[in-house]
């Protein structure tokens, strides 16, 4: 008996045993099953997540490149491309300005002489040299002997200085009797070619930076003739941050006494004593 309730409790342990092993190799075919059939899932998701994805990095693309364009504009609105090197292209900036067009002209640099114009020029021709680096200068012809300063600095000057110089001498030859009276006829006529040469270089600055503002004509009250219409805006350089600029280089002591010395002519001139 007792052999047999040994034999029958074996039995059920073992039975329950094979069933514990049913159970786990169904978990187990359960979970190799999943494990097929999950990834395929997941990479079926994937497959249908790229387009929205390509979506959006589209999107983002889109709206980078419209960011740049955007600033490229704005920024070629303040500057403009130069296709000469100049130590002045890094501060230039550009604005739309009106221009001031009194019939009567400009009284701060116009009409009839006197020490306040004359004081008027002289500051806003301060800057009209400026000292050049060496490495400023080695953009410039290397054969030329520009002119070299004790510090080291070379001699220099922005075109635009030269053009209101020339400005400054058609307004003195205008009133000749007052800037240039008893000349002898040989400076008379010296002072006559430097007003024409002013003059040129006056007429191909005007032409070389082309001004495209556009004036619009309209019927007067009094005047059968269509009258120009100067109210429009010009795109003009910032001259006060330039004007800085070249004060902040300016040649102060050009004239003073071993300042300028020609190497084989000597001091010039005008040089103060």
């Amino acid at each position: 008996m007792s052999n047999g309730s040994h034999e029958h409790a074996f039995s059920e342990d073992q039975y329950e045993e094979d069933k514990d092993d049913e159970s786990s190799m169904g978990n187990l075919l359960q979970y190799y099953k999943n494990s097929e059939t999950h990834p395929r899932r997941n990479r079926k998701r994937s497959n249908q997540s790229w387009p929205v994805c390509l979506h959006i990095a589209a999107i983002f693309l889109y709206g980078l490149i419209a960011l740049l364009v955007t600033y490229h504009m704005n920024k070629r609105h303040n500057t403009v491309q130069s296709l000469i090197y100049s130590p002045a292209n890094e501060i230039l900036e550009y604005k739309t300005q009106l221009y001031d067009l009194d019939l009567l002209g400009d009284s701060s640099y116009f009409g009839t002489p006197s020490p306040q114009i004359d004081k008027n020029w002289h500051e806003l021709m301060a800057p009209s040299s400026i000292h050049l680096s060496k490495s400023e200068r080695q953009h410039y012809d290397p054969k030329s002997h520009v002119v070299q300063f004790p510090d080291g600095t070379f001699l220099g000057q922005l075109m635009v200085y030269h053009e209101l110089h020339c400005l400054k001498r058609l307004y003195q030859y205008i009133n000749s009797d007052y800037y240039f009276p008893n000349l002898t006829d040989r400076e008379r006529e010296m002072n006559k070619r430097h007003t024409e040469h002013c003059l040129g270089t006056l007429r191909q600055g005007v032409m070389c930076h082309g001004d495209v503002s556009v004036i619009t004509f309209v019927w007067g009250k009094h005047s059968k003739v269509p009258l120009g219409e100067f109210s429009n805006p010009h795109q003009c350089v910032n001259f006060e941050r330039l004007h800085k600029w070249a004060l902040d280089r300016a040649v102060v002591d050009g004239l003073e006494p071993g300042v300028l010395v020609h190497p084989k002519l000597g001091e010039p001139s005008f040089a103060v004593r």
